[in-house]
This record gives structure tokens, C-alpha cells and sequence, in this order.
């Protein structure tokens, strides 16, 4: 590390050390260990209590909160809270699979405990709308949530008719490509795009548009999830700026208002000749208001765009970053695909990007608020907490535990690419698009796109890395936020 990032670390730990009052296992109900301001110190096995100790365990993270959220779970346990300087109550955060699971079932549900956090609403409500089907309160949620699902059906995405239009649509993309050295986390951002746009809405971006929306929401996108994964307030210093922040935001509300201005216009006067998705939001009602508002039916696409390219798109970048680094799972793609095994190669690809999904779920922290009092049980006991309080389910931790994913219990350590792993059971559920009730409502939809683009980039192309070791820029806070190396793509033959 030189001495200038030595230096920038060293500011980022300071204080959020200074900041760190007490962490604190839970279990049965009760704290079992006293609070004491030693706890981060733990982190090193050493007893040394502290400001010292809390600067020396952060610093092993290297400022990075995932890493740092992974070693407090190793060493404290499944369930602990946190209390900060800047907080007036105690943060609660789980990677206990069972609590986690009891969690999201029990989030908005008229008899449930817990309701998605405010703070993430408003990072998301920021650009996308107050009223939609990701910020809406929970009975307007609810009937949106009604009215949109039969779209989404498993039936509906199994239609061998959509499987051929999101081909097309790959294939379309791919088409245009030129040989050579590639910025394939910006083309897979285009194509996800473009492929949400025309299967959901029937409209066909502009190239332009398509590639400058696609650039701001990548810049976007790291701000908000910084957000919603951020709860202790760590300073992270090679984040964009709130300078380029709101530049982004402004030109993205600009460029994809216009493109969603455009959408609609075409259906002015003749609403009948809406299909898909947007002739059912252009339907929707609001249970007390009745028929919904432009504005509203602007909103909803507006998050549709973004919740069905963005965070998939993250992920494919990583599966395919995975697949050009481990020479044996492109290999046997390879082999697969240009042999005519169609079956085989696209059950290959399930388990490719159920390995991704696993180890690169784009939200890997997702907070959820108690609406009371309530006991939740877990592998450890039953844990109690308070109304208002926000548990951080800790997914991306759960999701690598050795205990649950690792050689024991799989044959292959957690934390390393194995498409071959088998995780079966309810102990290995892994929670890429949510769980309960809020369950990402096109999941389905996102693999098909996802397995989709995967297979035609193999198909289409000779893949591989443009330097012989992948030189990753990932940010301080975990790697959702990643910028791999480019690709060289050679048409094939």
C-alpha cells in the first residue's frame, strides 16, 4: 500500500474508531457479554481496549465494511448491535440465515413485524418517485403489487415467445459490436438497458441515449447503494463526490425523463394500442384514488428501467469476470455451447450465475425497520427488538460463510467461484432478489436476460481478459461497486 493510501486509510478509520462505542452479542433475548468499548479489538484476539484497538481492527479491514461486517460476524457471533457516537440507538445486523429468513417474511405483511427502511425508501424515492412499486407505503404497494404480478408469472416468463424476443434483443446488440478491446461493464449496462426497454415498453432507445443513461446510472447507482449500505456513516474516500453525485443524478432524471416522455407520447391519443407491462400500468389504480396519474405511470417505468438493468447488469459483469478468470468454467462454456449441447451449456449457465448471484447479490446489505416489539429466533436463540429499531440483514456476509457455503458442507471454500457447487436445502437459501413478500417481483425475468446475454457473448465471441491478470478497482466498501478489466472480443468463425 503506498504511503498516500496509507494515509487515506488512515483517515477513513480514525473516525469511524472514534465513532464506535460498543458492539455487543445478542442471544436468547438478552445481551450475553457486557458492553464494554473493547469489542472491536476482539477482532485482533487481543484483550487491549480502546481507541488503539478499534484503529487496528479497522485498519485490517482496510476501510472496507463488508470485510469488516464478515470478521465481526466471525468473531462475535451471527447477531450483534452496534452504537455509534452519531446514533441514538442500537444498529442491529444478522447473517443468521434463519433469522434473515424470518425477517423478510415477516416484512409488510398486515400482521407483520418489520417494513422496508425509511432510508433506503428515500434513496430510491430521490430519483425514482414517492409512489411506485419500490417506494410506495405499503397499501398502495400492495395493490400495485397485485396489479403488476400477473405479468411476471412463472408461466408468463417460461413463454418460449419471450425467451426468442430477449434473444433477439441480445443478438441485436451484439450485432453492432466491432472487434477489439471492449469496456464490457459499460456494454452489459447498454444491453440490459436495452433489452428492459424493449421487452417491458416496446420502445428502442436511441444510441446515444442508451449509452449516456447507462453511464450516469452506473455513477448513480453507487451513490444510492452506498446509502442504503452504509448505516454506520463510514467516510469512504474513493467514492464519487456529492458534487458528481447530484451532476449524475440530474443528467440521468434529464435523459431518461425525455426517454420516458417519448414512451408515453406515443400513446396519447390511442391508449388501447399500449401492450406488455405498460398497457397494464397505464390500467393501474390506486385503491382510494382510483386511476393513477401520468406522473405516477411515469414513475413506474422509470423504476422498472432501472431495477431491471442496473442491479442485473452488476451481476452478469461479475459472472463473466468470474468465468475469464477460472480457464476451466470457460472452457467447458466454450465446449458446450459451439458443440451444439444447447441443453447442457444453458444448465451450465443456471449454475454460473446462481454462483454469481451468491457471491456478488448487488444489494448485499438490505435494512429492514420493527413496526413494535418483537422476538425473532435464530440459530443461536431468539433475539429481541425494539420498535423502530433497523436490522441490517447482512445477506452478502450469510451468503459466504464457510459454515454454510464452504468445503465441509459443498467441497469448495465459500468465498471462491465453483459453478459445480450444489446448494441445496434451507440452510443454503441465498437472497439475490429479496425474500417474503417484497421478493424482487421480476427475478425471473432478470436470469432470463442475464443467462440469456451470458450464453450469446460465448456464442457470438472469442472472450477473454485484455491483460493476463484481471487488475480489479474495487471501492473500500465491498465489491458491488467494481470496475474490471476491459475485454478483447474476436468474432468467431
Amino acid at each position: 500500500m503506498s504511503p498516500v493510501r496509507k494515509l487515506l486509510s488512515l483517515a477513513t478509520a480514525v473516525p469511524m474508531a472514534l465513532a464506535i462505542l460498543t458492539i455487543s452479542e445478542l442471544a436468547q433475548g438478552k445481551e450475553v457479554n457486557k458492553q464494554t468499548e473493547t469489542p472491536c479489538a476482539r477482532l485482533l484476539a487481543s484483550p487491549e481496549a480502546g481507541l488503539g484497538g478499534r484503529l487496528r481492527a479497522i485498519l485490517k479491514s482496510g476501510g472496507n465494511l463488508q470485510r469488516l461486517l464478515g470478521e465481526l460476524h466471525r468473531q462475535v457471533g451471527p447477531f450483534f448491535s452496534v452504537k455509534a457516537a452519531f446514533m441514538p440507538d442500537h444498529l442491529f445486523f444478522t447473517s443468521d440465515p434463519k433469522t434473515i429468513h424470518d425477517i423478510f417474511n415477516q416484512t409488510d405483511r398486515p400482521d407483520g413485524s418489520f417494513t422496508k427502511d425509511k432510508r433506503n425508501i428515500l434513496a430510491v424515492s430521490s430519483m425514482a418517485g414517492a409512489n411506485n412499486l419500490f417506494t410506495a407505503p405499503f397499501e398502495t404497494w400492495k395493490a400495485q403489487r397485485q396489479q403488476l404480478a400477473p405479468f411476471f408469472r412463472a408461466q408468463e416468463m417460461r413463454r418460449p415467445d419471450y425467451a426468442a424476443l430477449i434473444e433477439k434483443f441480445v443478438t441485436d446488440k451484439f450485432s453492432n459490436l466491432q472487434p477489439g478491446q471492449a469496456d464490457y461493464k459499460q456494454l452489459i449496462h447498454e444491453t440490459t438497458l436495452d433489452v428492459i426497454t424493449r421487452f417491458l415498453f416496446n420502445y428502442q432507445m436511441k444510441s446515444d441515449d442508451l449509452t449516456t443513461i447507462a453511464k450516469d446510472w452506473q455513477r448513480v447507482y453507487q451513490t444510492v447503494l452506498i446509502e442504503a449500505m452504509n448505516p454506520l456513516g463510514q467516510p469512504i474516500h474513493d467514492l464519487p463526490t456529492v458534487t458528481e453525485y447530484q451532476a449524475a443524478v440530474k443528467e440521468t432524471l434529464q435523459t431518461t425523463g425525455r426517454v420516458i416522455e417519448d414512451i408515453l407520447q406515443r400513446y396519447d391519443d390511442d391508449l388501447a394500442a399500449a401492450s406488455g407491462l405498460l398497457a397494464i400500468m397505464m390500467k393501474m389504480r390506486d385503491p382510494n384514488r382510483g386511476p393513477i396519474t401520468r406522473a405516477e405511470v411515469r414513475d413506474q417505468i422509470f423504476a422498472f428501467m432501472e431495477a431491471g438493468s442496473e442491479s442485473v447488469a452488476h451481476v452478469i459483469v461479475w459472472a463473466v469476470h468470474d468465468i475469464l478468470v477460472n480457464p476451466d468454467v470457460q472452457g467447458k462454456l466454450v465446449t458446450l455451447i459451439h458443440s451444439g449441447q444447447t441443453e447442457a451449456a444453458n444448465e451450465y449457465i443456471n449454475k454460473i450465475w446462481e454462483e454469481a448471484l451468491r457471491l456478488h447479490m448487488p444489494l448485499p446489505l438490505i435494512p429492514r425497520q420493527a413496526v413494535k416489539d418483537v422476538v425473532v429466533s435464530g440459530a443461536w436463540g431468539s433475539y429481541q427488538i425494539p420498535k423502530g429499531a433497523t436490522v441490517v440483514l447482512d445477506t452478502g456476509v450469510m451468503q459466504r460463510r464457510e459454515d454454510l457455503f464452504g468445503v465441509e458442507k459443498t467441497g469448495y471454500p465459500a468465498n471462491e467461484f465453483h459453478p459445480e457447487r450444489e446448494v441445496n436445502g434451507a440452510d443454503f437459501q441465498t437472497y439475490a432478489f429479496g425474500g417474503g413478500p417484497r421478493v424482487c417481483i421480476g427475478w425471473m425475468l432478470g436470469s432470463l436476460e442475464a443467462r440469456t446475454i451470458i450464453y450469446q457473448l460465448f456464442k457470438s465471441f472469442d472472450v477473454e481478459l485484455s491483460t493476463p491478470v484481471p487488475a480489479l478497482k474495487v471501492t473500500r466498501l465491498n465489491d458491488a461497486l467494481v470496475s474490471p478489466n476491459e475485454i478483447t472480443l474476436s468474432p468467431r468463425k
